[in-house]
Formats: C-alpha cells, sequence, structure tokens
C-alpha cells in the first residue's frame, strides 16, 4: 500500500472508530431513557430480598444468552470465509448489541457493520451475513408460534402442540443441514438464546404466582414470550421490541393468568433483559479496552 492509501486507510478506521464510540454513547442515552421509563411501572414493596437476588441471576442468565447470538453470528461470518477469532465475534457483538435500544431498531446492525468494517473486514461480505443471520433468528423463533396453538384453541392439548413443535425443529433443522451445516449451527445457537429468554420470563413469573403454574401454563408463557420477541423484531422502528412484546403477552396470556402478576412479570422480564444487555456490553467494552492497552504496551 503506498503511503497516502495507508493514510487514507488510517484516517477511514479512525472515523469509523469514532462513529462507533457516538453510537455506543446513543446506546447509553437511550438504555438510561429507558430505566427511567420503567421506575413507575414497578412496585417496590413486591421486591424481596430474594426475589431481587433472583431477578440479578437472571440478568446474568440473558447476559450469557447473548454470547449464543454471537456465537451464531460468528459461525456465519466463518461461513463466508471471514476469518475471526470467536472471542472478536463475541467482544464486538456485544460491544454494539446494546444500539439496539436506539429508535429504529437497526443501530446495532449498523454499529456492528461499522466496527467490523474498521477492523478490516469486507463490507459486502458482512451485509450477506447481516441478512442470513436476520432470517435465520426470524426462522428460529417462528417455530415456536406451534407451541401457541393451545393458547388460542384449547382445544388442542398441549401434548400434541409439543410434538408438532419437536417434529418442525427435527425437519427444520434436518433441512438446514442438508442445505447447508453452518445455517444448522446458526439455528441451534439462536434457540438455545430463545429457549434462555423464555426460561428467564416464566422463572419470573412462577416467582411472582401464588400458586405457581401448572405444565400447560409454563409452556403458553415460554412459547408466547418467544412469539411476542418475534413480533417485536420484525416491527420496524420499536427499538428492542419494546412495547410490541409486552402488547402481545399481554393479549395471549391475559385470559389465562392474573393481570398484576402477569403485568409486573412483563415489566421485570424486560428490566431484567435491559440488564443483561448492559452486563453483556460492559464485559465486552472492557475487553476492547483490555486489547487496546495491550496493543499499546
Amino acid at each position: 500500500m503506498t503511503r497516502f492509501g495507508w493514510a487514507k486507510s488510517a484516517k477511514l478506521k479512525r472515523a469509523l472508530h469514532l462513529v462507533g464510540g457516538m453510537m455506543a454513547l446513543a446506546s447509553l442515552y437511550f438504555v438510561g431513557q429507558r430505566l427511567y421509563q420503567y421506575r413507575h411501572d414497578i412496585d417496590l414493596d413486591l421486591l424481596t430480598t430474594s426475589l431481587t437476588v433472583i431477578l440479578l441471576a437472571l440478568g446474568g442468565v440473558i447476559a450469557a444468552a447473548n454470547v449464543f447470538l454471537a456465537l451464531a453470528w460468528h459461525t456465519l461470518l466463518r461461513h463466508q470465509q471471514i476469518n475471526v477469532s470467536r472471542r472478536w465475534s463475541v467482544v464486538t457483538y456485544g460491544v454494539s448489541q446494546l444500539a439496539k435500544y436506539v429508535p429504529g431498531n437497526i443501530a446495532h446492525l449498523a454499529g456492528r457493520q461499522v466496527l467490523a468494517v474498521a477492523a478490516g473486514l469486507p463490507g459486502w461480505q458482512l451485509a450477506k451475513v447481516m441478512a442470513v443471520e436476520l432470517g435465520i433468528q426470524a426462522i428460529a423463533a417462528s417455530v415456536f408460534a406451534v407451541l401457541i396453538v393451545p393458547v388460542v384453541w384449547p382445544a388442542l392439548p398441549v401434548w400434541a402442540a409439543l410434538l408438532g413443535w419437536v417434529g418442525a425443529v427435527a425437519v427444520m433443522g434436518w433441512g438446514a443441514g442438508r442445505f447447508n451445516r453452518a445455517l444448522t449451527q446458526a439455528l441451534i445457537w439462536n434457540w438455545l438464546f430463545l429457549l434462555s429468554s423464555a426460561a428467564v420470563f416464566v422463572a419470573i413469573l412462577v416467582g411472582l404466582m401464588p400458586q405457581g403454574l401448572s405444565f400447560t401454563l409454563i409452556i403458553a408463557a415460554g412459547s408466547s414470550f418467544i412469539v411476542a420477541w418475534l413480533i417485536g423484531f420484525v416491527t420496524p422502528g420499536a427499538p428492542a421490541g419494546v412495547g410490541v412484546r409486552e402488547v402481545v403477552l399481554l393479549a395471549l396470556l391475559g385470559s389465562y393468568l392474573p393481570e398484576q402478576p402477569l403485568l409486573l412479570a412483563v415489566v421485570l422480564a424486560r428490566l431484567v433483559t435491559l440488564g443483561g444487555d448492559i452486563v453483556y456490553f460492559s464485559i465486552a467494552g472492557i475487553a476492547v479496552l483490555q486489547q487496546r492497552n495491550d496493543a499499546t504496551t
């Protein structure tokens, strides 16, 4: 590379890093706004010490579950012959993911693209990976719609819905494997993320319900959460699906569960998810700072 070309490339990388930093700051601002808005939705008298400890632990589960999404992205990057380390993928995903709370619901995708291009990766291939990733996330979540059939049509027993779900997952995984092994791996990582997120919501709901939940309601609550996540995911402009998911959850489960604990569970699940995202972002940010310190020493 010529001296002029090197200088131009260095300036571009600095500009891209600056853009990435500004998006991170914007993400923190909108996350702060979201936390401020939630202050009126939670009755602090209901947050016992044990429940608070459980919620903090569940925030850690969400932070860890986000790594599944990063690993799915890493799998797709490697499939496109973009040879990056697993650690780089997990850190980059974590640094950019908090931007999903910025209005528009695309800032986290743009931020990740900016960070990857700044690292010298090919923009066009990254765009293709992004398109495939979004498609896989939607497909992975859509299969859980089978499980909410007993919610909208109670005549169908829950065991029949479970059998249908297992069959759909098996067929989808087999079909993806026949077409491309990387797609199967990405699907599995996304399913692990969705199952972890749904388990967190169900755990919160069980903790708030005086009589607990039956197996049928546990399946209904978990699958409804994932379907609500999917609808929020595909709704244009909704930052991280905020608002959309809550409305869908209340519509699906409002006829089966008491209103007060359901409303509180929905709010606490969003708060726990937000907390987990912040934890993941913070750990990834520390890793980035550590990398820069190591590079300068």
